[in-house]
């Protein structure tokens, strides 16, 4: 009996040796760990802000270069425009043709331009706001408009002729044709001698042409808003055109 009492004390103070023991391991322990962990939230906190913040730049910097990049496109289109609007403008008896209204001398002196330049659009009309000449391109053919259409889809060739003086520069807008309900960036250059206006020449190019080139040059997806009011077209889609 008395060595069973013996072992019973023995066994007691070993376990009480050993929640001893445990009590200084984690009072040297316990603050390491509170240490190290504090450090890797820490660590966590830093590491994770400095990747978004990276992300973030990195996001921003590429939306501002792609935004750049459509807008030297759209410039570049718009010198396209103007340049194929004054070898119209500066072909050899265009003008005296759009003095005397003469229709067929026009269209022979400017279509082989179009053609040739595969314009979508061109508008030619005189000082009065006669329509000369309607082109545009309709299944891959350059179609001629003889119907009369109200000028007011354009307005930069109201404002053009409004001005009464060739002496300015050219115009830009965008624009909803009336005969196919296409979209169409437009270029308005005034024709004359001088300061005296003799006529308007109007370039265009469909939204849903430039956008596959927008998208191609910026690597990024393009949207127009016409007018401040809801999306017009967008390349968010290859294949969706938003109204």
């Amino acid at each position: 009996m008395e060595h069973q009492e013996a072992q019973k004390i023995s066994f007691g103070r070993q376990a009480l040796n050993r929640v001893h023991d445990l009590n200084i391991r984690l009072k040297i322990i316990a603050p390491y760990l509170i240490l190290t962990s504090i450090v890797m939230v820490i660590g966590i906190y830093v590491v994770t802000n400095l990747v978004f913040k990276s992300l973030d730049e990195r996001l921003t910097n590429y939306t501002l270069e792609a935004g750049r990049v459509v807008s030297d496109s759209v410039v570049r289109q718009e010198l396209t425009h103007q340049e194929n609007a004054r070898a119209i403008a500066y072909t050899e008896g265009l003008e005296a043709a759009l003095r005397r209204q003469d229709v067929e001398t026009v269209d022979e002196l400017a279509h082989p331009i179009a053609v040739n330049e595969q314009l979508e659009y061109l508008l030619i009309v005189d000082a009065e706001g006669n329509t000369i000449l309607h082109l545009f391109q309709q299944d891959g053919n350059l179609e001629t408009i003889t119907e009369p259409v109200d000028l007011e889809y354009v307005s930069i060739i109201q404002e053009l002729l409004a001005g009464g003086t060739a002496n300015v520069l050219p115009k830009r807008a965008l624009g909803l044709h009336p005969v196919n309900d296409r979209y169409y960036y437009f270029t308005a250059l005034p024709v004359g001698s001088g300061d005296e206006l003799i006529g308007v020449i109007t370039i265009g190019t469909a939204v849903d042409t430039l956008l596959p080139l927008l998208k191609t040059t910026s690597l990024a997806d393009v949207t127009f808003y016409i007018n401040e009011g809801p999306v017009s077209y967008t390349h968010l889609r290859a294949h969706e055109t938003v109204l």
